[in-house]
């Protein structure tokens, strides 16, 4: 899919290529996860403080 090529770049943001692939974030992360990307993400830490 073209959303792992626009990952593996590394040029777009994950909402620049949901953008362009017309699918929510969700999505995007769950076909990453799928695909075996997803020790590639990085992780979001609420508590920055």
């Amino acid at each position: 899919m073209i959303c792992e090529q626009y990952f593996k770049e590394g040029k777009l943001t994950v909402s620049e290529i949901c953008e362009r692939v017309n699918i929510s974030r969700a999505t995007y992360y769950k076909y990453l996860r799928h695909r075996g990307l997803n020790g590639k993400l990085r992780t979001y830490n609420a508590d920055n403080n």
